[in-house]
């Protein structure tokens, strides 16, 4: 089968996830059901996972977006009664778990599509998915961090995001697999369809990203100097970091310190984490 990655293609997604949906759902053109749902849906068109689908088919889904004016948008761009529009957040608690509003408006417990982005708790929200087992599933992942860096934010009110590899690791829990990845994206298969979309090949991390360009080193030097292998950048706040040195008031080898520095690192070792 050709590679997923040849159909990347735009019609209202931002990195080909339009053209690679279209294909892995000709793929599985005899089992597929025409129910999708996509949260957060901004104003149901921009930058959609799912509107070019609803847009061909007499389609079922649910398009849930927790802002209020962007709520009004996707309701007037989607002014079918088969397309549910939900302003509310999806979350960890029962009221809001994926699950709940899921059965609440009687989706099959295998619908077609599920496309998670909320730019932060997505590998919580993917965890907490229990009774439904969407047959595709696309999830945003945070895609600054290599290939080989296991990482998850550690609370829910951060916005930090997961890993590709920590997602991967989720997905293989819940018998789902990796077929296919974009710039920002991963879309997984549940094991049950897996041969009708990639047949038995086995795809790892590393034949879905090429992290040659984010990886970056650390090291530093014996006077506390941090140095980095490339400039650091943070594409979200569309800066490029220079200079991580924490220690820019001390920067010297300590056992070169006079005694006002010695005290001065004491007092920074002390207080450190309120910094």
């Amino acid at each position: 089968m050709k590679d997923l990655k040849n159909f990347k293609k735009n019609i209202y997604s931002q990195n080909g996830e339009d053209g690679i949906v279209q294909e892995i759902f000709y793929r599985l053109k005899d089992f597929v059901d025409y129910q999708y749902c996509e949260f957060g849906a901004w104003d149901g068109i921009y930058l959609s996972n799912v509107h070019a689908l609803i847009k061909k088919k007499n389609s079922k889904a649910l398009l849930i977006e927790p802002d209020k004016k962007k709520f009004i948008e996707l309701c007037k761009n989607n002014p079918s009664p088969s397309i549910i529009k939900l302003n509310t957040f999806v979350g960890l608690k029962d009221k809001n778990k994926i699950d709940t509003l899921l059965k609440q408006n009687n989706f099959n417990i295998n619908f077609d599509f599920l496309s998670i982005d909320v730019d932060s708790i997505d590998y919580y929200i993917f965890k907490s998915l229990n009774v439904y087992k969407p047959k595709l599933i696309c999830i945003e992942y945070n895609h600054s961090i290599p290939n080989d860096v296991d990482f998850v934010q550690k609370d829910y009110t951060s916005n930090q995001g997961a890993s590709a590899l920590s997602l991967i690791k989720l997905a293989k829990s819940k018998n789902y697999h990796p077929v296919c990845a974009t710039v920002t994206n991963l879309f997984f298969i549940h094991d049950d369809y897996k041969e009708q979309v990639i047949g038995d090949k086995d795809l790892k991390l590393n034949d879905l990203i090429d992290d040659t360009e984010i990886k970056n080193y650390i090291f530093y030097g014996y006077d506390g100097s941090i140095f980095t292998s490339k400039q650091v950048r943070l594409p979200w706040h569309s800066l490029v970091v220079k200079d991580l040195n924490v220690l820019y008031f001390l920067k010297k080898y300590p056992r070169n310190y006079n005694f006002f520095e010695k005290f001065l690192f004491k007092i920074y070792k002390k207080f450190k984490n309120y910094f």
